[in-house]
């Protein structure tokens, strides 16, 4: 007889083509594998930014206005190569900038801000915080980005800086500070320079001149308080 030379579970993890992992499962009850947890992807940081502000209106509270805060924090810290919302892909920009110049003020209509500019315009309350909290400057850096590069602003990119220049106009200046912070920045020279550029679509620099509209009235109002 031939000698037994180990359990039957030894010899069938020795047997050819049976991994040990293999034998581990076939000895388990059942013989089934263990099941992998299946792998949650990260939310953007273009889709956090708009669910934060999805959440705001009439009834938000100092948390969610903190929790913005954070988000905006962590996108305007200045890294090796600028800021990281600068870091952001196009795509994300657009759905952040479309957001902001179309559905935000919508929304907060629905949720029951009465409008001082008309249907859909959006309440300057909450609009306001949301400059406040860092949203105004995101924009901002954006324009800035679309300025300083060195590469045209072809078909692709046209969309967005459009979509850029409409979100800054819904955002009022929040303080002197940041209107300081503006001039320094030269972000008045960047939008004019879209609203002159000749290579530029004309869809843009019609809301680049729509823009300075808008910051010209609202620095207007602020005369002999600001400066």
């Amino acid at each position: 007889e031939k000698a037994v030379t180990g359990t039957k579970r030894a010899r069938s993890a020795e047997a050819p083509g049976v991994s040990n992992s293999q034998a581990e499962r076939s000895a388990r009850p059942g013989g089934h594998p263990p099941v992998k947890a299946k792998l949650v992807k990260a939310p953007s940081p273009a889709a956090q930014l708009t669910q934060l502000l999805k959440s705001l209106g009439p009834e938000a509270d100092e948390g969610q206005y903190k929790d913005l805060r954070r988000l905006v924090d962590t996108l305007v810290l200045d890294g090796d190569a600028g800021p990281a919302c600068v870091a952001l892909p196009m795509q994300q920009r657009l759905v952040v900038s479309k957001f902001i110049a179309e559905d935000l003020p919508e929304l907060l209509h629905s949720k029951g801000e009465v409008s001082q500019g008309g249907k859909g315009v959006g309440n300057p309350g909450t609009l306001l915080r949301v400059a406040e909290e860092g949203v105004l400057k995101i924009l901002c850096l954006w324009l800035k980005d679309f300025s300083d590069s060195r590469s045209e602003i072809g078909e692709k990119e046209t969309p967005i800086l459009e979509a850029c220049l409409a979100a800054t106009v819904r955002l009022p200046i929040p303080s002197k500070e940041f209107y300081y912070w503006m001039k320094d920045e030269g972000l008045g020279r960047v939008v004019r320079n879209f609203s002159i550029n000749i290579s530029l679509a004309k869809s843009v620099k019609v809301q680049a001149k729509s823009l300075m509209r808008h910051w010209a009235e609202f620095i207007d109002r602020h005369e002999g308080i600001w400066y």
